[in-house]
């Protein structure tokens, strides 16, 4: 029997930004239950670092593909990797995203515009070809990784919030366009994390002064995982999460911009 024919009976999970931070942890979460996985993110010695830890450790098979998102057919390249290696998918974790930091009017524009290429076009992308492809006879899953920030407007933060809120929305219709099949499609929610998110989005200051809150990757992970394949609709790990989205649901708008303002001044 041939390497491919081998793969052909074998499902694989795909996730991306796997280097670091919650894609990581994620990562490490789903092989602790001898999951074979697909990585990709943009650092090549960060993943196949990961990729040798995880073999060694929980003796599965990990595929790796070091690719920017952002990259022109990036999705298509995804697809040939795939095809060329006769993978099945049955889990798809779209973890990648950005975030442009400072008031709209004097940021980035073309940043803003990655935000919103990455954080919704490379998923939304990603997402159709994974839906093109999943084996409907068998149980698949669809994890979308955003934020609270899906929730509420955000001034100095307002792309990403927006970004998030989009794919929120996209989740929830996917979620009952896909009620009668065996495709699984939850949202993960988690504020802040202690991750290089913060630095990557250039707000250290806001990470510091608030590390106290900020919850462990491998905590948000170990939620995550466990709420999927327990075919949770929104996950929200943590206590103060979960209180903080209660709140917004009876606390005015205006004053939600007021108090976000403050927090990402």
């Amino acid at each position: 029997m041939s390497q491919s024919q081998i793969r052909s009976n074998q499902a694989f999970t795909l996730i991306t930004g796997a280097s670091k931070g919650i894609g990581k942890s994620i990562a490490i979460e789903c092989a602790k239950r001898k999951m074979n996985l697909i990585l990709i993110a943009r650092n090549e010695a960060l993943l196949f670092s990961l990729k040798e830890s995880l073999i060694e450790n929980y003796h599965i098979e990990v595929e790796c593909l070091t690719l920017d998102l952002l990259s022109k057919n990036s999705t298509d390249i995804i697809f040939e990797f795939i095809n060329k290696r006769a993978i099945t998918l049955n889990v798809l974790i779209n973890n990648v995203g950005i975030g442009c930091y400072g008031n709209f009017s004097t940021s980035s524009l073309d940043h803003n515009l990655d935000v919103i290429k990455l954080n919704i076009e490379a998923n939304l992308k990603l997402t159709h070809l994974y839906l093109g492809q999943i084996d409907t006879a068998n149980k698949s899953y669809l994890l979308n990784v955003l934020s609270m920030a899906a929730f509420q407007p955000i001034p100095n933060f307002s792309i990403y919030a927006a970004s998030k809120a989009f794919m929120l929305s996209f989740t929830k219709s996917l979620q009952y366009e896909q009620r009668y099949s065996n495709l699984s499609v939850s949202a993960l929610c988690p504020g802040g994390t202690d991750s290089e998110f913060f630095v990557d989005a250039k707000m250290d200051h806001i990470f510091e002064k608030n590390k106290r809150w900020l919850m462990a990757p491998s905590e948000v992970a170990s939620i995550a995982i466990h709420k999927m394949f327990a075919g949770k609709k929104i996950i929200i790990p943590g206590f103060y999460n979960k209180l903080h989205f209660i709140l917004l649901k009876i606390i005015p708008e205006t004053w939600i911009l007021y108090f976000t303002s403050r927090i990402y001044k």
